[in-house]
C-alpha cells in the first residue's frame, strides 16, 4: 500500500459513511460518538506514559481519526469540514500566541504565556461566559480550570504557601465536620479540601487529575504485587492478619522499585 496521507484519510472516511461503507460507521452521531472519543484520549495519555512510541503513533491515529469522523458527518450536514477545522485551529493559535506571530515579539516565561492565553481566551468570550463551564468535564480538571479563570481577574493567591494555608484552615474544618456526623456537611467540607489541594497543584504546575491516576495505578500495582508475593488465593489473602498485609505491602514497594532503580543507574553510566 502507498503511503496514506490526510486527504487519503478523508477518503476512507467519506468511503465508511457512504452507502456502500459500513452499516457500523453509517449509523453513528456526533452523540454516540462522543464516549469514544473520551477513551481515545485516554488511552493516549496511557500510551505517552506506559508505552512504546509505536503504541503513542497508534492512538493519536485514534484519536486522530475521531476528529476525521465528526468533520465528516458535520460535512454531510453542510455545517463545516475538516479543512474549517484546520484553518479555524490555525488562526486562534496564531491570535494567541502573538509573542511569537506577531511583529513585535515579547519574551514571556511559561508562567506568564499561560496567563495571557487565558487572559485572551477570556476577551474572546466575554466576561459572562468566562465561568462558564463543561459540565461533564472531572471534578478537578474543573477544579483547576476556574482557578486558572480566577488569575486573570486578578482574584487568586499570590504564593503556593498561602494555598497551602488555605488548604490547611480546609482540613481543619473537615476535621470539625467528621465530629459533627452532619453527611451534607462532611461533602462540603471534603469538596472544599479538594477544591483546594488543586489549587496548589496548579499553582506547581502539576495536572491533579493525572497524579491522582498515577497514585491509583501505583496502588493497584502494589496490591497486585502483595497477593503475587503472598502467594495465595484472594480469598486466603482476605483473611490474613493486617499486621501481615502490612509486611507483604512493604515487600511489595522494594520490590516494584527495584526495576526503576537499575533502569536509572544504567542511564546514568550511559551519559
Amino acid at each position: 500500500m502507498k503511503r496514506q496521507t490526510l486527504d487519503d484519510l478523508k477518503k476512507v472516511m467519506a468511503t465508511l459513511r457512504s452507502p456502500q461503507g459500513c452499516p457500523w460507521d453509517r449509523e453513528q452521531t456526533p452523540q454516540s460518538l462522543t464516549p469514544f472519543a473520551v477513551e481515545e484520549a485516554l488511552e493516549l495519555e496511557d500510551a505517552i506514559l506506559h508505552k512504546t512510541q509505536n503504541d503513542v503513533m497508534e492512538e493519536l491515529g485514534d484519536l486522530l481519526f475521531q476528529v476525521v469522523f465528526q468533520a465528516q458527518m458535520a460535512e454531510e450536514k453542510g455545517l463545516f469540514n475538516l479543512d474549517d477545522v484546520i484553518h479555524h485551529l490555525s488562526a486562534k493559535m496564531i491570535e494567541r500566541h502573538p509573542h511569537v506571530f506577531s511583529a513585535d515579539k515579547e519574551a514571556l516565561t511559561d508562567q506568564g504565556v499561560s496567563l495571557r492565553w487565558e487572559t485572551n481566551k477570556n476577551k474572546k468570550v466575554g466576561s459572562s461566559a468566562i465561568f462558564v463551564m463543561p459540565t461533564n468535564f472531572p471534578a478537578l480538571l474543573s477544579a483547576v480550570k476556574i482557578g486558572k479563570k480566577t488569575r486573570t481577574i486578578k482574584f487568586d493567591w499570590k504564593k503556593t504557601s498561602e494555598v497551602f494555608k488555605q488548604f490547611l484552615s480546609e482540613t481543619r474544618e473537615l476535621q470539625r465536620a467528621l465530629k459533627s456526623k452532619d453527611k451534607k456537611n462532611q461533602e462540603e467540607e471534603i469538596g472544599d479540601s479538594l477544591f483546594t489541594l488543586a489549587q496548589i497543584a496548579r499553582f506547581l504546575q502539576i495536572d491533579p487529575e493525572k497524579a491522582l491516576r498515577l497514585s491509583n495505578r501505583k496502588v493497584v500495582d502494589r496490591i497486585r504485587k502483595s497477593h503475587e508475593i503472598s502467594g495465595l488465593s484472594w480469598e486466603d489473602f482476605c483473611q490474613l492478619t493486617e499486621k501481615k498485609k502490612e509486611v507483604l505491602w512493604s515487600q511489595a514497594k522494594k520490590a516494584l522499585k527495584k526495576p526503576a532503580q537499575k533502569k536509572k543507574t544504567k542511564k546514568a553510566r550511559t551519559s
